[in-house]
């Protein structure tokens, strides 16, 4: 065999466990007007391939999501598993579920105290072009959200509060992985009427959010107040070759059920 064909093939060889994609570093930090001095901060650092994609977490306060974890899906974010490496385990992680339990446990919690949301509201305030982030153009959007929330439980109490949101997204990147972290699905409020007129209205977002900032005040009948704000921002983004391996569980990992802290045993 002629040197150069055996050195092609060589070559691309050791080039198949590596392909296309992307690597970005993301922070997201809570401050709220009650502790100013604290901050719920979160930065990750993730590899995306297509519809891959592995979300590392360098920093977090969250205790399911520690420092040294990481979050894996092969589907877009569809079925995602959390793998901890200190513990050689990785479980099933559904956020979706918990989504949804926690917008049950506040539906019973609304029924028990009787709480309403009344007149909610979403308005689009801006749409225009917006700022370079990661070095990538964007689009910037802004909403405000509105309600009024009217709770009884020995005596009446309402409050009323206001979300304004700016959200710069790019479309110049089309892999389909990056849904795994950076997605426009917003939190639950628990609250069907609300949960579907902002989701219906920021389903016309286009592209993937590379920064966002959130500002929620809220005000009740005696005047008092509360307020946050959250930061997320991508600071880095580049494209680079991706070994395929960082997309799988590594051999000998343990899977845990999390709602049972406990091995799966599979025979």
């Amino acid at each position: 065999m002629p040197h150069w064909i055996s050195t092609f093939i060589l070559t691309a060889a050791l080039a198949l466990p590596s392909v296309a994609g992307v690597t970005y570093t993301a922070e997201t930090r809570t401050v709220t007007a009650e502790d100013p001095d604290h901050t719920a901060d979160i930065k990750v650092r993730a590899l995306v391939s297509g519809r891959k994609a592995r979300v590392d977490f360098l920093e977090s306060e969250l205790p399911e999501l520690g420092k040294g974890r990481y979050l894996l899906s092969t589907d877009e974010g569809k079925t995602v598993y959390l793998v901890d490496p200190d513990g050689k385990t990785f479980a099933l992680w559904d956020a979706d579920s918990m989504v949804s339990g926690m917008a049950d446990l506040m539906r019973r919690m609304r029924w028990q105290m009787k709480v309403h949301f009344e007149e909610p509201k979403i308005v689009k305030l801006l749409d225009e072009k917006g700022e370079m982030v990661a070095g990538l153009p964007t689009r910037h959007y802004r909403y405000r959200t509105s309600y009024r929330v009217r709770i009884e439980l020995a005596g009446t109490d309402t409050i009323n509060t206001t979300v304004d949101e700016d959200i710069w997204t790019t479309s110049v990147l089309q892999e389909p992985g990056l849904r795994l972290w950076l997605k426009q699905d917003p939190p639950t409020s628990g609250d069907d009427q609300l949960d579907r007129i902002i989701r219906e209205e920021k389903s016309k977002i286009q592209g993937f959010p590379l920064k966002r900032i959130t500002v929620t005040k809220s005000i009740d009948h005696r005047g008092k107040a509360s307020d946050s704000r959250t930061e997320m921002i991508v600071i880095e983004m580049k494209t680079l070759p991706v070994d395929d391996s960082a997309f799988q569980i590594p051999s000998g990992y343990k899977e845990m059920d999390l709602s049972k802290r406990v091995p799966l045993h599979r025979d």
